[in-house]
């Protein structure tokens, strides 16, 4: 939804015995809908969201398991729900076959341990950046 007619509250709209209380009022809404224009606008601060970004390397085998025992730990998320792949890239040039996905579980807390990945093509080691979301 698209916000119209924002208006700030300045000082000089007001009478002069008004001025210090509009000029304090002013001071927090002013901000306020600042920032609420900005969530209407699309611009989303990331650091506001309950969310991480977690990168590493990996090579999976022909089922998608990590060939290697594969571990992220979190700072932000006590209990992450799920995540997506946002980047991928490797040194040789070898695209994944779709979109990465990863299955993990929680085996601590704050710690994970990632199970599978699909998409990625075997004995080929990419690093990969995911979305963790709580």
């Amino acid at each position: 939804m698209k916000l119209k007619n924002i208006k700030k509250i300045v000082i000089e709209d007001f009478k002069k015995e008004d001025r210090d209380v509009a000029q304090k009022i002013g001071a927090v809404l002013n901000a306020f809908m600042q920032d609420v224009y900005s969530l209407s606008e699309n611009r989303i601060n990331f650091d506001n969201l309950d969310q991480e970004i977690i990168t590493f390397s990996v090579t999976v085998d022909a089922n998608g398991e990590p060939k290697n025992l594969l571990r992220f730990s979190t700072s932000r998320i006590n209990r992450a729900r799920g995540g997506v792949v946002i980047n991928y890239s490797n040194s040789d040039g070898i695209y994944p076959t779709s979109q990465p996905s990863i299955s993990f579980q929680s085996i601590a807390t704050n710690l994970y341990k990632i199970n599978h990945i699909s998409g990625l093509q075997a004995d080929t080691k990419y690093t990969l950046t995911f979305l963790l979301f709580a």
